[in-house]
């Protein structure tokens, strides 16, 4: 989407991204109470917590603002992850 907005509204920067797996009270309620995903899956979830891969909420949010206030327009269309 972020690529299609770039090319027909030249004067919108449209910049994706993909955070990863941010520690959010979602993620500490999929880790206590488990999901319906595929246990493989689920294993993850808990393992990247346990080892530290998770991003801050403050982490990802501070990039996402700074992109707001101030992307430079070669950034338009681009995916970020």
């Amino acid at each position: 989407m972020a690529k299609h907005v770039a090319v027909e509204e030249p004067d919108i920067i449209s910049v994706a991204i993909s955070p990863g797996r941010v520690d959010t009270d979602m993620q500490k309620e999929i880790r206590e109470k488990g999901t319906a995903m595929a246990p493989k899956e689920y294993e993850t979830f808990k393992a990247d917590f346990e080892q530290g891969r998770l991003v801050r909420p403050e982490q990802s949010g501070g990039v996402i603002a700074r992109l707001a206030v101030d992307a430079k327009a070669d950034l338009s269309g681009k995916y970020f992850k």
